[in-house]
């Protein structure tokens, strides 16, 4: 998405959290497809946090 770029998502429970996106144009005869990649960026958790887990 462009490099150097802070990316973030907003949770169902209105938490920011940093992501990385990457998009891949697919070539299907005509049509051209994307391919949607979205990472949580795991370095940015605090430590002993989890991913799916809300913030104290």
């Amino acid at each position: 998405m462009g490099a150097g770029l802070e990316l973030f998502a907003q949770r169902k429970d209105d938490v920011e959290i940093a992501v990385d996106i990457s998009l891949t144009p697919i070539q299907r005869g005509l049509e051209t497809l994307m391919i949607v990649v979205m990472r949580l960026r795991t370095a940015d958790l605090a430590p002993g946090t989890r991913a799916g887990s809300a913030s104290p």
